[in-house]
C-alpha cells in the first residue's frame, strides 16, 4: 500500500467536509467515490477562487486520471479515454495527459485524432522519443508509410540501440514492399534484444515471402522452443509448409495449434483444407465434426457437412481439393494474406515504465503545483 500511495500520489488531510470526505477517499484509491465528494464543492459555487475549490478541481482530475490508467492498463480504452478526458477538463495543464488519450484513440481506430494528441505533446516536448515514435506509429495506420519509415530513421540516427524503433521501422519498410530491407531492421532489433518475440515472428514472415524458407522455419522454431504453447507461431510454420507444398508437416503443426487453442477458428478451416489436399476425405469430415462442436452455428462449416453427405469420392479436382470445398472454404491463409498482415493498424499496449513515470512526476503530487 505505501508504494500505490507514492505512486498514485498521498496528500495530507484538508478541513471542509466535502473536501475531507474526498481526500479521505482519494487516499484509499477510491477514486469514484472522491470524485463524487469533491462535486458540490465544484459545482454549487463555480465561481469560487477560493482554495478548497481549486484543490477540489485539482484532486478530482487527478483521480480521473487514475481510473483512466486502470482501464488502460486493462485496455479498456473506450472508457479509460473518457477519464483521461475529464481529467483534461479539470486539469488543462497537464498536457502529458495527451500522450495518453492519444494511445486510447488509436487503438479505438480514431487514428486522426490519435495524431492530433500527440501533435499536442509534441509541440511542447518536441524531444520525447516515446511520443516521437508513437507519431511514427500513428503514420503507419494512416497508411503513410514512408512519413512513418522518416521518423523511425530520425530517430534511430541519434539512438541506434533502440530495438523498437528498429522493429517499427521493419513494419513500415514491409508495408511499403521494402522486403530485404525490412528483414535486415528486424534483424537488428534481435541483435538488441534476441528475446524479442514479435520482431522474430516478423522476420520469420519477412523470410518466407522472400522464398528463404529454411530461415523463416529456423526463426520460427527457435519462438516455438521458447514459447512451446503459442499456438499462433505454430499455425503460421502450418500455412507455410503448405505452401512448400509440405502438407503432412502443416497438418502437424495445425493440430498443435489447435491442441493449444481448440477454438483457433482459421487453425481448423486449414486443416480441413489440408486434409482434402491429401485426399483424406475421412479425416476432413472429421475435422469438420470436430470444428462443428466449437462452433455449431457457422455457415461455411455447416456448408461444408452438408457438402460431405453428397460427396462422390471419385469427383475430385486436380489437386485433391473438392471445387465445392474451394468454393466454400477458400484456399485459407496464404503468405501473400501474411504480407498483408503488415499493413493492418497497430495497437498501442500498456507501457508501465510509462505510466509510473507519469505519476512520480512532481506536479501530480505537490498541492502548490495548483
Amino acid at each position: 500500500m505505501g508504494f500505490l500511495n507514492k505512486l498514485l500520489g498521498y496528500i495530507p488531510k484538508q478541513v471542509s467536509r466535502d473536501y475531507k470526505d474526498g481526500i479521505h477517499f482519494y487516499n484509499r484509491l477510491k477514486y469514484t467515490e472522491a470524485i463524487k465528494s469533491f462535486q458540490p464543492m465544484i459545482t454549487d459555487k463555480p465561481e469560487s477562487k477560493t482554495l478548497e475549490h481549486k484543490l477540489a478541481r485539482f484532486y478530482s482530475g487527478l483521480a480521473y486520471r487514475n481510473l483512466g490508467v486502470v482501464q488502460f492498463a486493462r485496455k479498456n480504452n473506450e472508457q479509460a479515454l473518457f477519464n483521461f478526458k475529464k481529467a483534461m477538463e479539470y486539469n488543462p495543464d497537464h498536457i502529458d495527459l495527451n500522450y495518453f488519450i492519444g494511445i486510447c484513440l488509436n487503438n479505438i481506430g480514431d487514428f486522426q485524432g490519435a495524431m492530433e494528441s500527440f501533435k499536442i505533446v509534441h509541440g511542447t516536448e518536441p524531444w520525447n522519443i516515446p511520443n516521437k515514435l508513437k507519431m511514427a506509429i500513428i503514420f503507419h495506420n494512416l497508411e503513410k508509410w514512408d512519413n512513418a519509415e522518416e521518423i523511425h530513421r530520425s530517430l534511430l540516427e541519434k539512438n541506434p540501440n533502440f530495438a523498437d524503433v528498429h522493429f517499427h521501422l521493419g513494419l513500415s519498410l514491409m508495408s511499403q514492399g521494402k522486403t530485404s530491407e525490412a528483414s535486415e531492421s528486424f534483424k537488428k532489433a534481435l541483435l538488441i534484444n534476441p528475446n524479442y518475440v514479435s520482431a522474430r515472428l516478423k522476420l520469420g514472415i519477412t523470410l518466407a515471402c522472400m522464398g528463404k524458407y529454411d530461415e523463416a522455419f529456423e526463426n520460427l522454431n527457435t519462438i516455438i522452443k521458447q514459447n512451446p504453447k503459442y499456438a499462433d507461431v505454430h499455425y503460421l510454420v502450418g500455412v507455410i509448409k503448405e505452401e512448400c507444398n509440405e502438407t503432412e508437416e502443416a497438418i502437424k503443426h495445425l493440430r498443435q495449434a489447435i491442441n493449444i487453442s481448440p477454438k483457433f477458428k482459421n487453425a481448423l478451416v486449414k486443416l480441413i483444407i489440408c486434409y482434402c489436399q491429401l485426399g483424406k476425405i475421412d479425416a476432413a469430415q472429421k475435422q469438420i465434426k470436430e470444428a462443428l462442436e466449437v462452433y455449431p452455428d457457422d455457415k461455411r462449416l455447416n456448408s461444408v457437412k452438408k457438402f460431405f453427405k453428397l460427396f462422390d469420392p471419385s469427383l475430385r479436382s486436380s489437386n485433391n481439393i473438392p471445387e465445392e470445398i474451394k468454393r466454400i472454404l477458400g484456399n485459407g491463409l496464404s503468405l501473400r494474406a501474411l504480407r498483408d498482415e503488415f499493413h493492418k493498424g497497430l495497437d498501442i499496449m500498456p507501457n508501465f515504465s510509462e505510466i509510473i513515470m507519469m505519476f512520480s512526476s512532481s506536479r501530480y503530487a505537490k498541492e502548490d503545483s495548483v
